[in-house]
């Protein structure tokens, strides 16, 4: 197993340690995890932490940098941080880097992590959603928030925030879930409970939660669409510089999709093992959503597809003038295998090659 984690994870021994030391178990569960399930879903999320978290360091450095990806010389947060993987990334790519989680268990393993890399990285369960707090740790020239305004309580507060932490001429990625696509209201990318996105009051969806599930607690917000997202940043004087549409749907899928998804919303609601206020949510959340389809449709497909046909939004927000640099340091070798990947058209060339 040990293997494993470290050849095709990334993870190395004082990690896996600390997870056992933490959860009480080792790794193999989320290794063995059954296809589909929800324990499938998280254990692909956690084991691909260190991953996910380079590709997104050197995505935010070739944007700051000229030249081969650098952050040398500049602050970076991690928002959300989670086990660490985007953290350590950002501070092997040269940052002064900070990751703040509100769960000490994962920061934790934040630690161990970035322990095992030899990095030195600050990890705090500092709340940023505190002024106080946002004023004891300054501001920074590269924030990644990756899935975590949909679990704040209050998302415009999460990006008021955010926008006061980010530096003039600095740069953030911030990618949320799109409660309206098409496959998250088949199956959300949380708990794979169809419809849940859809209810408009959390207390229902946390009673869905707890009459669907014997273990842990809800802790995901409201859900919220791509226009309160981009008057939100705009309010708080950020300007979104871009987004980008990530896992978005064929057009030409959309009508099958949608008609899967009313069946799979139709049959959760009939559930007589749900509580009658969760079943009325998803009933009423159902004819709400065919409604806003139907007028995204009517407007044509650039105005539908974020709307209803991408299950993420990646905003880069910025502060001003984005500062660039020129990078003289030689990054790390999996940054060069992260550049290359990232080429257009490579994907489908290394495919070819193996066929």
């Amino acid at each position: 197993m040990d293997d494993v984690l470290s050849k095709r994870y990334g993870f190395g021994p004082a990690f896996a340690a600390e997870w056992l030391r933490v959860w009480g178990s080792d790794l193999s569960e989320l290794l063995g995890a059954q296809d589909g399930s929800v324990d499938q879903l998280w254990g692909d999320f956690t084991l691909s932490a260190n991953l996910r978290g380079r590709e997104m360091a050197v995505d935010v450095a070739s944007r700051l940098s000229w030249g081969t990806p650098s952050l040398a010389g500049r602050r970076a947060l991690d928002l959300g941080c989670g086990i660490g993987g985007t953290a350590v990334a950002l501070a092997e790519l040269g940052a002064a880097t900070m990751g703040v989680d509100l769960d000490p268990d994962r920061v934790k393993l934040a630690a161990a992590n970035a322990l095992d890399r030899k990095i030195e990285v600050g990890l705090s369960t500092t709340d940023v959603l505190d002024p106080a707090a946002r004023d004891g740790i300054g501001q920074f020239d590269v924030i990644v928030a990756e899935d975590v305004l949909e679990h704040v309580a209050d998302a415009a507060d999460g990006v008021a925030a955010l926008a006061e932490l980010l530096a003039q001429g600095g740069l953030a990625r911030v990618t949320i879930p799109n409660g309206d696509a098409v496959p998250l209201v088949i199956a959300d990318g949380h708990y794979l409970l169809p419809g849940l996105t859809l209810l408009d009051d959390r207390k229902q969806a946390a009673a869905y939660f707890n009459a669907s599930f014997e273990w842990g607690e809800y802790d995901v917000g409201d859900y919220h669409s791509y226009d309160d997202y981009v008057g939100w940043f705009e309010g708080a004087g950020l300007t979104v510089a871009a987004v980008e549409l990530v896992d978005e749907m064929p057009w030409q899928a959309i009508d099958a999709e949608f008609a899967q998804a009313q069946q799979a919303v139709a049959a959760a609601a009939a559930d007589v093992g749900l509580p009658s206020v969760v079943r009325g949510g998803l009933v009423s959340g159902w004819a709400a959503y065919a409604e806003r389809v139907q007028l995204a449709r009517s407007r044509g497909v650039d105005f539908a597809k974020p709307r209803v046909g991408a299950r993420f939004w990646r905003f880069y927000v910025t502060k001003g003038k984005t500062r660039r640099g020129f990078a003289m340091r030689v990054p790390p070798r999996w940054a060069w295998r992260a550049m290359v990947k990232a080429l257009p058209g490579v994907t489908g060339l290394v495919r070819a090659i193996r066929r």
